[in-house]
């Protein structure tokens, strides 16, 4: 669990990310990212946990697509109906061609 700005910081210039990229991924202003990395202001329970899961995913070189799957599994509760099924199609899409690489490689 994340616990000070300044480790917020180092772990954000390892990934190799901006303080706009990192806000985006966790849902919150790239001045809020300022803030706690300035020690201005400590993160909520629950944002302290959303920056732990992004800077972890940097970490553990997870892939992109797998980010993105993250990064949208954080704003879900802020997702209207029409975002929903667009998330559902981009999923089916990504499980087909997962399902197709996983498949032409047996042969």
């Amino acid at each position: 669990m994340i616990t000070s700005g300044d480790e917020v910081r180092q772990r954000r210039r390892a990934a190799d990310i901006t303080q706009h990229e990192l806000a985006s991924q966790v849902g919150v202003s790239a001045a809020h990212i300022s803030q706690i990395e300035n020690g201005a202001t400590e993160p909520s329970t629950e944002t302290a946990v959303l920056l732990e899961v992004v800077l972890s995913s940097y970490e553990r070189k997870i892939p992109r697509r797998e980010r993105t799957i993250l990064e949208l599994g954080t704003k879900l509760p802020q997702l209207r109906d029409e975002h929903v099924y667009q998330l559902h199609v981009y999923l089916q899409h990504i499980l087909h061609d997962h399902y197709r690489s996983t498949r032409s490689r047996r042969y």
